[in-house]
């Protein structure tokens, strides 16, 4: 297997040589190079198990057909096998498959600075490259950890398709990740060598109060900047879910020729609803996030006025849509580009650590917090007074995204709006 990686045969699909990390299959030892490798995203190490062998067994107990409708069986058959190589990609989140691969790229590096053959690894090259990331490197202690945790995926990833690859054989190929050595060396990393934390700070409520009492301009660019910080700190948003909301709406003229009345449609992603007391509360459905897929959708609610923070999101929101007049469709923290011309950036906008800790600046020019500051306080920040105010740690939970482990009368119970 390890010979005709390194032969790098020329790809049987594109007529192309390899590229620097081709995959093979488990089973026929057949090259094939990236853009042609029939598992998006790459699996985490450069082996597969090709689409002609996956499928051959199966064929080979199939009814005997003419031609034509072998040929239909066979593309039926290899769609399938497409479709299933999709969905085998999500089985983890795309943040994991990212940190996994930048620990097997950390390895590579320190495999070529020494000259040393690192994969598959064994359990004392583990603990070298351990040891190089925290006395060379000068890691911290999760940081290395993450980096084992993807050693040990890349070898339980091989294990288990070689076992699938060939099911009659005995296959031993160890985890070396997996034995009391590394193990002490992990719970030793964590227990002395964890470094101080710079996980970004929680604000009081007195300092919310202020910044967004006077750290804030009256004008578009201001407004967008205050809606940016206070729509994550009020939904416990985390960033990337903040900046992908879509604004889908309409302005129609008002029946008593006030301002225009905003109107949400079906598409949005924010909108403003009416509770069954006559109030009004601001809806923020969350579909990029961590932790949420196709069966755990969840919905973030703003209340009409935070009174402790001198807030009133509804108003500011409508009156925004109004003034602004953001692209209906677009992003709802897309950048003003133009004031004058009520233009905005097609991208998502990326300042909101920026914009954060300008306006905690502008109120509190010398506290030393504000270097602790990013787009994760605000989240943060109502969580802790969540948990001041007396509430659990279940409704906290639910209500900022973050994974809980529950119990399956937790699946009975949702987190009312109010």
């Amino acid at each position: 297997m390890v010979q005709a990686l390194e032969i790098a045969q020329t790809c049987p699909s594109c007529l192309a040589t390899p590229a620097l990390t081709p995959q093979c299959c488990a089973r026929c030892c057949r090259v094939t190079c990236q853009a042609c490798c029939p598992q998006k995203p790459l699996p985490p190490a450069p082996f597969i198990i090709c689409a002609s062998c996956r499928l051959q067994p199966v064929l080979d107990r199939a009814h005997q057909l003419d031609a034509r409708e072998q040929s239909v069986r066979k593309r039926v058959l290899s769609g399938l096998h497409s479709a299933y190589q999709v969905v085998l990609g999500h089985v983890k989140r795309e943040s994991t498959r990212s940190n996994y691969a930048r620990g097997i790229a950390a390895l590579r590096k320190f495999g070529l600075e020494l000259q040393l053959v690192v994969l598959p690894a064994s359990r004392d090259v583990v603990i070298a490259f351990a040891m190089y990331e925290l006395i060379w490197q000068k890691l911290d202690s999760s940081t290395i950890t993450n980096h084992l945790s993807a050693i040990s995926d890349y070898h339980d990833y091989i294990r288990q398709l070689f076992q699938r690859a060939h099911p009659h054989e005995s296959i031993r190929f160890g985890n070396p990740v997996h034995n009391d050595e590394v193990r002490d060396l992990q719970d030793t990393l964590s227990s002395n060598y964890k470094k101080k934390s710079s996980a970004r700070q929680a604000l009081t409520i007195a300092q919310g109060r202020d910044m967004f009492a006077r750290g804030f301009g009256q004008d578009i660019r201001g407004r967008h900047h205050r809606i940016s910080v206070w729509l994550p700190l009020l939904g416990m948003l985390r960033q990337r879910a903040a900046t992908m909301l879509v604004v889908v709406y309409r302005l129609v003229p008002s029946a008593d020729g006030g301002p225009p009345d905003v109107v949400f449609l079906p598409a949005s992603d924010i909108r403003v609803a009416h509770s069954e007391d006559g109030g009004r509360h601001i809806v923020v459905n969350v579909d990029v996030d961590k932790n949420v897929n196709a069966l755990n959708r969840r919905q973030a609610y703003i209340p009409d006025e935070v009174s402790a923070l001198g807030l009133r999101p509804v108003s500011e929101l409508l009156a925004y849509l109004r003034d602004a007049r953001p692209p209906s469709g677009g992003y709802l923290l897309a950048s003003p580009k133009s004031i004058n011309n009520k233009t905005f950036r097609s991208g998502r906008f990326t300042g909101i650590s920026a914009a954060f800790k300008r306006a905690f600046r502008k109120v509190y020019p010398l506290d030393p917090l504000v270097d602790l500051i990013g787009s994760h306080s605000g989240r943060k920040s109502l969580a802790q007074w969540l948990w001041n105010d007396g509430h659990c740690r279940r409704i906290i939970a639910d209500a900022g995204g973050w994974f809980l482990k529950r119990d399956a009368v937790d699946l009975y119970f949702k987190t009312a709006p109010h």
